[in-house]
Parts: C-alpha cells; structure tokens; sequence
C-alpha cells in the first residue's frame, strides 16, 4: 500500500499544478518561461530533472526528462494549440494526439508502437468551462502494455491501479478503467476524486484536496501531457491531502510545499511529504528548483 501511496503523492502533485482557470484557452503563454526543473534527494546535490526548449516565437517544441533520457517534442496546430506529442521511446513509435473544441481539450489519443493505446475524453462544467470530468479508456487490456514515460505522464493513474482491476479489463477493444471528478474554487482545482471501474461498476479509490499561494504557476496552461493536472491551476499548490477510500490500513499522505519566490514565481521549493496509516508512518523531504527566462 505505502508504494500506491507514493505514486499517488508524485502522480497527483508533482505531476497537479497545471489545468487552466475559467475561459483561459490551452495555450501555454506565460510571462516568465521555465528553462530547467531540478531536485534534491536526501544529501546529493541538485540534478537537473526538466529541461524546455521553445522557439523564437516562444512555443514550447521540446522537454527533456531525466527519466529514461526521454525527448518529447510538439508539433503545433494553426491556432497555437497543441496536436501532437512524440516520445523519443521506441524510435518515437510512441506518441499523442489531442483534440479540441474552441481550444479547450476534449480528447487525447495514445499510440504505442503505432497503434492505438489509451485514450482520455475531457467533460467540462458549462459556462464557466472549467474541466470537471476525465475519463481514461485503455484498448486491449493491460498485460501487453508496455513501460512507457509518455503513457506515464499521460495516464498517471494506471501506476496506482489495484490487480483486481486490471485484471477486470482483459477483453479487446475500448474498455473505460478510471474517472476523475474535478472541482474547483476560483482558478485552482480544489478537489480530485480518482475512481477505478471494476467489473463495471464505479470504485472510489482516493479523494485529494489542495489549498495554494496566490503567486504564479510556473506550469499554467502547459499540455495535459507535461505535468497531469498541475498546469490547470493559476496558482501553487502549498499543501495536499490524499485519503485512500476503502483502505484498511487507513492510509493518509499529506505534503508541504514551502517555497520562495522571485518576481512572484517560485524559485525553491522545500517538500515535506508524511505517509501515515494504520501499519506504517514515513516522513520523506526533497527539494526543486526552478530555473527561468527572466
């Protein structure tokens, strides 16, 4: 359970400062560009995790992660959105392409080795169009999917997702495994209930609430596909608590962010992440900086 719990904590925060606010169209433009994310584990030294590329004309076309040594790079619609996503993995036989409606997302497509993956549709609230609804499909089941880091960024859930689960979506064709319920206050998400589906029938799996700063969101309005739903917020998460739902062992995990700023976007942050259940307590602290276009 605690490893379930870990992926939550990196899945849901590290990967849940991004969706965008009331009518801000998905156009990464921001007035301060990031060029590097770095981290601290522990006692080593900061290693530079993230690194983005943009063009002369300010678009993103490319971020390197340290993970996998992988590249993915951006191919552009005209309006400025963005239409595909490749991965450096598997010759980049791996790749995404999203869809929209008035430059909102309403769909994004996973191709693995060329062929047809996962797939996410995007339900928004009406009038204020902020999303409040995400459902993810996976095409054939599980068991022949492989390790990929652009399925992980896209679909951070399926890291976390019980056996019994999986085991329940063995069939071919479009099978729906997980729902995520969004609410927000204001131009941050203030809630996220993650729900997988057995059997056919809905489970509530975990529910994860976030208070924020009122600086800048480095990652505001950056692709679903870089940083989950952290580019959907306008601010920086401080503090989140994730429960698990129907977990014996009653695990809870809360992080800290405590940052410091510069012309209003931060610059350091020092994470505090607590794991407590029934069987087990951890305390774990790591550290980020962010380096910029000033």
């Amino acid at each position: 359970m605690i490893k379930n719990s870990e992926f939550c904590f990196f899945s849901v925060v590290l990967t849940a400062v991004l969706l965008f606010s009331c009518g801000k169209k998905e156009i990464f433009s921001p007035n301060k560009y990031i060029l590097t994310e770095s981290l601290q584990s522990g006692s080593a030294n900061f290693d530079i995790v993230k690194r983005f590329v943009y063009s002369e004309k300010k678009q993103l076309v490319s971020v390197w992660l340290k993970e996998g040594n992988t590249t993915l790079t951006f191919e552009y619609n005209e309006d400025k959105t963005i239409k595909k996503i490749t991965s450096s993995e598997n010759n980049g036989s791996n790749y995404a392409l999203l869809s929209y409606e008035n430059k909102l997302i309403t769909q994004i497509q996973y191709y693995e080795n060329n062929e047809l993956a996962q797939e996410s549709l995007f339900f928004r609230k009406e009038k204020k169009n902020t999303i409040n609804k995400i459902e993810y499909y996976i095409y054939d089941g599980f068991s022949a999917k492989e390790k990929s880091i652009l399925e992980d960024l896209l679909f951070a859930e399926i890291k976390n997702i019980p056996e019994s689960v999986q085991k329940s979506h063995k069939s071919g064709g479009k099978s729906l495994y997980s729902v995520q319920n969004i609410t927000y206050e204001g131009d941050n998400i203030f809630r996220v209930r993650l729900s997988y589906i057995k059997n056919g029938v809905e489970e509530l799996f975990s529910i994860t609430t976030y208070n924020y700063d009122d600086k800048k969101n480095p990652y505001y309005g950056l692709p679903y596909a870089i940083t989950g739903l952290i580019g959907y917020s306008k601010n920086n998460v401080t503090f989140a608590r994730i429960t698990l739902e129907n977990d014996p062992s009653k695990t809870m995990i809360t992080i800290k962010n405590n940052y410091s700023y510069e012309k209003k976007y931060p610059v350091y942050n020092a994470v505090e992440k607590t794991i407590i259940s029934t069987i087990n307590f951890q305390l774990q602290y790591r550290s980020y900086q962010y380096d910029y276009q000033w």
